[in-house]
């Protein structure tokens, strides 16, 4: 069964591995929810992304890395979006299993308070990848 924001994974997927995704590539996809990276910053929605694309997938400056992303999903999901975020999806092609241990705790008590959590690896190749997490 395929996640809920599976489509937006695809479509990240399509740009980064033909001529690389920026960041306003990224915020345009996403449209108005909030996005980790980001130029902007606005107030908190009921939906985020958090976004590492890293490599020759990634176009121009200001990408995160897996690290980045999971500090920021941490600090925006239990520090000033909390209670607001209801869903929140994770995309990366730079997947670090020791970044996830360090806040697996996190992760869980945040599913735990009913936020819906997707999570996908892309790759070259067209594979995206649903993570259960």
């Amino acid at each position: 069964m395929e996640g809920r924001f599976v489509n937006i994974a695809k479509e990240i997927y399509e740009i980064a591995s033909v001529v690389g995704v920026s960041v306003q590539d990224l915020e345009q996809i996403v449209g108005g929810a909030n996005c980790y990276p980001s130029i902007q910053k606005g107030a908190c929605c009921s939906l985020a992304f958090f976004i590492s694309i890293k490599g020759s997938m990634a176009k121009g400056r200001g990408h995160l890395s897996f690290p980045q992303v999971l500090d920021e999903f941490v600090r925006h999901m239990q520090g000033h979006c909390a209670g607001i975020t209801r869903d929140a999806v994770i995309i990366t092609n730079d997947w670090e299993h020791w970044s996830y241990e360090q806040w697996y705790e996190n992760i869980e008590n945040i599913k735990l308070g009913g936020v819906h959590l997707e999570a996908y690896l892309i790759s070259k190749g067209s594979h995206i990848t649903q993570i259960n997490i």
